[in-house]
């Protein structure tokens, strides 16, 4: 990571919250969220929370209200950034190995808890042998999974929890430029396809949650 990346006023600065540079990847990925939403003594850089995955009204032309270049939320000039407020924590990528280190568990195991491909039982990760011969329950995977088991873990043991994300900076849409059909339809760029289809997964990942919390 460059000096430069440290700086919010440089344009690959809330691009950097995506791919830190080890091994000080979760302190940078806390330094932006703090500059983010203002928990660092500053007034906050977002303009407000992105609630839906698209960017323009494809009857109007118009940016959508609460979407991807709504300028209520980025300006008029595109150039604030965004947040997106996740229905649950998750595991920033970037962060694997320092959470493996600090809960015990090895990374692999880090990712498939982050995943609910298992659960934690005791500070331990279930083997994959249990799960195989079914002796641990899906609806226990769910409540003992994913990355807010991991975050219980660490503050029962008075761990920080960085790595572990609510937050997910929304690049401001002047470092996201749309592109021009011939027929004069804006198109989002591939970085704002990106977010639609994040927002959209997180969507169907939050309804998908209900479902099995009203089944339990």
């Amino acid at each position: 990571m460059t000096d430069f990346d440290t700086k919010p006023t440089h344009t690959s600065y809330w691009a950097s919250f995506f791919s830190p540079t080890a091994p000080c990847a979760a302190a940078h990925i806390r330094t932006v969220l703090a500059r983010l939403l203002g928990t660092d003594g500053h007034a906050a850089a977002s303009g407000g929370e992105v609630q839906h995955s698209r960017h323009f009204d494809a009857r109007t032309g118009e940016a959508v209200i609460g979407g991807l270049v709504d300028p209520s939320i980025f300006g008029n000039d595109g150039k604030r950034p965004g947040v997106i407020v996740l229905p649950t924590p998750l595991i920033h990528p970037a962060c694997r190995a320092e959470l493996a280190q600090r809960t015990g568990l090895s990374e692999s195991e880090v990712r498939a808890v982050g995943r609910f491909d298992t659960c934690l039982e005791q500070g331990r990760a279930v083997s994959s042998d249990r799960l195989e011969q079914s002796v641990v329950d899906r609806n226990v995977i769910f409540e003992s999974g994913g990355a807010k088991a991991l975050r219980a873990l660490l503050t029962s043991r008075g761990l920080p929890d960085d790595g572990l994300i609510d937050h997910v900076p929304v690049i401001p849409p002047a470092q996201r430029p749309h592109s021009l059909t011939d027929a004069g339809v804006r198109l989002p760029g591939t970085i704002g396809y990106a977010f639609e289809r994040f927002i959209e997964a997180l969507q169907y990942s939050s309804t998908l949650q209900d479902s099995m919390l009203s089944s339990l």
